[in-house]
């Protein structure tokens, strides 16, 4: 197995992180124009930002880390045949994300939520009949292809993966030393990282940096907003229940 498939395979056992959810929102972004606006649902209430809204569904759903990553590669699949100039309402985004989440779903695991159960985890933003209207217009822009290679997900993950294989590269350089007669006096007190069980145990994988150098800054900033208002919504739901 190549160090490439070692790494996806270790970061595929993590559980779904922040930085996951952060990459995602940022990916979803780039779909369409960013809109400085304050948008509100048919109800009258204010919209979600992407990154409340995907919190939510994850915590909602308990979502495997692939089913989600494998998210990436359709935003991405869907950028490249999206015209340049593509507009569209302000919950489009939230449309696009959840749809590529319930394909996902359904294309990679045995067992997924029905439609009726996804709509449900929108809190009201969406009905059935808009959960099924959604992944049928994904499907057509996808033209059914919904393959996802390891290949893939490797480039799409590239930011994850790079720490992971370092860290394997030290754990190999670290086999080799303890091999050499040199080193037997060292092996009574091997490094936590000379083995695969260590290598994401101590969150090294979860530090990505949140600014990277293809990503366009306002959509980075607006991520990194959306991020902010969610901690600041969760920081008042906590001071609200101490009280």
């Amino acid at each position: 197995m190549s160090v490439d498939h070692q790494a996806l395979e270790l970061f595929l056992q993590q559980p779904v992180n922040r930085d996951m959810v952060h990459k995602l929102v940022v990916a979803t972004l780039q779909i369409l124009p960013c809109k400085n606006t304050k948008s509100v649902q048919p109800d009258g209430q204010p919209l979600p930002s992407l990154m409340t809204f995907l919190t939510r569904l994850v915590k909602y759903t308990n979502i495997y880390t692939g089913t989600l990553m494998t998210t990436l590669v359709y935003l991405q699949r869907l950028k490249a045949r999206l015209p340049a100039n593509a507009q569209g309402l302000p919950c489009t985004r939230h449309r696009i994300l959840l749809s590529c989440i319930i394909v996902a779903s359904k294309f990679h695991n045995d067992s997924s939520p029905k439609n009726c159960h996804w709509a449900h985890y929108t809190d009201g933003l969406f009905s059935s009949a808009d959960v099924n209207l959604m992944e049928r217009q994904l499907y057509c822009l996808l033209n059914w292809d919904l393959r996802v290679s390891s290949e893939q997900l490797i480039v799409e993950l590239e930011s994850f993966l790079a720490p992971i294989r370092v860290h394997l590269s030290v754990a190999q350089d670290d086999c080799y030393d303890l091999s050499s007669p040199s080193s037997v006096s060292s092996s009574r007190s091997p490094s936590p990282m000379s083995s695969p069980t260590g290598i994401y145990r101590h969150g090294s994988v979860s530090s990505v940096s949140s600014i990277e150098v293809d990503v366009d800054p306002l959509i980075e900033i607006t991520a990194l907003k959306e991020e902010h208002q969610l901690q600041q919504l969760l920081n008042s739901l906590k001071t609200s229940y101490n009280d």
